[in-house]
């Protein structure tokens, strides 16, 4: 499993356009090869948004971020300083913590 973890600031959006903009992607997003599940981001104090992503291998991950989706979210006149990490799994003690998140088949 890979993990992506994207993040950004808002310029001109506060937090319920952002939840707009999030529902409105939720569908293309779902239906990304190799994904197995996004959770959306919000710190309202610092401006900081966006998404830590769960992929079943490295080539979705990485097809993901050179997606028309994510050139979309670069291009986004409402974003900023966006950042992205793309990281490997240990992936027996994520096992043992997702109680709450299945993301891993046991």
């Amino acid at each position: 499993m890979q993990t992506v973890i994207i993040t950004f600031a808002l310029r001109g959006l506060d937090r319920a356009g952002f939840a707009r903009l999030a529902e409105d992607s939720a569908g293309p997003i779902a239906r990304v090869s190799g994904l197995i599940g996004k959770v959306y981001l919000v710190d309202e104090p610092s401006n900081t948004y966006g998404g830590v992503y769960f992929f079943v291998d490295r080539a979705s991950a990485e097809a993901y971020l050179t997606s028309e989706i994510v050139d979309a979210l670069r291009s986004h006149p409402n974003v900023a300083e966006i950042t992205v990490g793309l990281y490997d799994t240990i992936e027996a003690a994520t096992r043992i913590t997702q109680r709450q998140l299945p993301l891993l088949a046991a």
